[in-house]
């Protein structure tokens, strides 16, 4: 399959030479028909005469046929031109629109991903405070009862620690002789 690449402008060119063409096509008729009306208007009689003027007019109406052919193909190629122009035009601004569609659509994957890293960061600090209200939440009946930084033995032992934790509690808060107060070791 053969393809072909045309430049609008150069319909246009080739439309401005068939132009020229048949301006001079048209000129050179109407000079050929001036000499040829001065030599057959005369007194030309006969078949002769006769036979050349039926292929003189049959000339005539071809010359005529063909230079509505060059002008009509003149006219076909300035109207290819201005569509071709007016078709890239249209192109060139589809694809200026799709670019500008296109940021549009960047601009909004950028909006999207900081929403995503910062809904990412937002859920983490969630998960730490979760984390530290758990702690605390452990924490807090410990420190209410005394067990955090009074030497005391913490209560959230295993079973078998929690009996050794607890003799050891019963020997440290026993009171001491003679005094009827507990030690606190």
């Amino acid at each position: 399959m053969t393809a072909f690449r045309v430049r609008a402008e150069s319909l246009g060119e080739v439309a401005a030479l068939l132009d020229q063409v048949l301006s001079t096509f048209e000129q050179h008729v109407a000079a050929v028909q001036t000499t040829v009306t001065a030599v057959t208007a005369a007194s030309w009689i006969g078949d002769d005469s006769t036979d050349f003027q039926e292929k003189w007019e049959k000339f005539t109406t071809q010359a005529t046929g063909l230079g509505a052919v060059l002008s009509g193909l003149s006219a076909q190629l300035k109207g290819g031109e201005g569509t071709y122009n007016v078709t890239e035009a249209g192109l060139n601004g589809g694809f200026a629109s799709r670019r500008s569609e296109d940021a549009l659509v960047v601009q909004a994957v950028g909006a999207v991903s900081t929403n995503v890293g910062d809904g990412r960061r937002l859920h983490a600090r969630q998960e730490a405070a979760q984390a530290a209200a758990a702690q605390a939440a452990v924490l807090a009946p410990m420190v209410a009862g005394g067990a955090v930084g009074t030497g005391k033995v913490s209560s959230a032992r295993q079973p078998g620690e929690r009996r050794r934790a607890l003799n050891a509690e019963a020997i440290v808060t026993a009171p001491a002789q003679g005094t009827g107060e507990a030690s606190d070791v």
